[in-house]
């Protein structure tokens, strides 16, 4: 979108000194999105903000298909795929933009953290140049029908981080932890879960007891 948003509007049928104008309000929509998506990132959570940018996509994109298929016989139809450009712009700055980077942070521990964000920015770089690099021939191969394929894949992972995807808001490692864990029983049963507990407590804190942890540890000597 970012890249093609003059080519997107001249063959939406945007008059071209309309263009200039439509782009800089798409600038505008990003800047307040941005800002909404910082200021309620804490209120709403992580997962929130992700499945409602995403979806917001899916159906602007989906949307865009539609307005350049009618817009033959209604003409104001090229005004509606402008806003399902600047939509797919606010719900991708609302969340998907900015909250990627900081789940990264939380969903992995100071270990393996680093060769997260490797991989991490390595695809999504990646990425980028081959939609920039494809979308023409794609454009040109599938005309109007282009915007399903990233209608589908914003879908999919709106699903995939419903299903997937814990909420970190809030949330220790040790929490994280517990919920992509399946094993937490067993260790109740054997006595194990307060001593792994601790380690994690300590790992997470970088090499710092919480005072939870260590009232448990008083507490567990006291006879």
């Amino acid at each position: 979108i970012w890249f093609y948003t003059n080519d997107i509007f001249e063959n939406a049928g945007i008059p071209a000194p309309e263009i200039q104008y439509t782009t800089a309000g798409t600038g505008i929509i990003e800047i307040i999105a941005g800002l909404i998506g910082c200021f309620t990132i804490e209120k709403l959570g992580r997962r929130h903000l992700m499945i409602g940018g995403f979806t917001m996509m899916g159906i602007c994109s989906a949307g865009i298909t539609l307005a350049l298929i009618l817009q033959v016989k209604l003409l104001f139809m090229r005004y509606v795929s402008v806003c399902c450009v600047v939509g797919i712009i606010a719900g991708f700055c609302i969340g998907p933009a900015g909250v990627p980077f900081l789940i990264t942070a939380e969903l992995f521990k100071q270990s393996h953290r680093p060769a997260a964000y490797i991989i991490g920015g390595s695809l999504n770089w990646l990425s980028n140049f081959t939609v920039g690099f494809v979308f023409p021939f794609l454009q040109m191969s599938a005309g109007s029908y282009c915007y399903l394929v990233f209608s589908t894949v914003c879908f999919s992972v709106a699903v995939y981080v419903y299903i997937v995807i814990p909420e970190t808001k809030n949330k220790t490692f040790m929490e994280i932890s517990r919920l992509f864990s399946k094993k937490e029983a067993i260790l109740e049963s054997q006595g194990l879960f307060h001593v792994d507990q601790l380690k994690l407590r300590k790992m997470n804190g970088y090499g710092g007891l919480e005072h939870a942890s260590l009232e448990f540890d008083s507490s567990s000597s006291v006879p």
